[in-house]
């Protein structure tokens, strides 16, 4: 999974831009949390309902496993 976010996110960059990875432990709650994040150009916001249905993909088909 991670890699498939790495991955779209080097896509939506245009092969130019800033991917950051921040992690942050919780103590207290035995916890861990990762944030990633780039300045790509976003998602469409037609697709926006979209986004958390199962295998959901704005790429043709093959390319993509819709996990982004």
């Amino acid at each position: 999974m991670l890699i498939n976010l790495i991955m779209n996110a080097c896509a939506a960059m245009n092969g130019e831009g800033v991917l950051t990875f921040r992690t942050h432990r919780d103590k207290p709650n035995k916890r861990v949390y990762m944030e990633v994040s780039d300045n790509g150009c976003g998602i469409a916001e037609e697709n926006l309902p979209k986004i958390f249905d199962p295998f959901f993909t704005t790429k043709e088909p093959g390319r993509a496993q819709g996990w982004g």
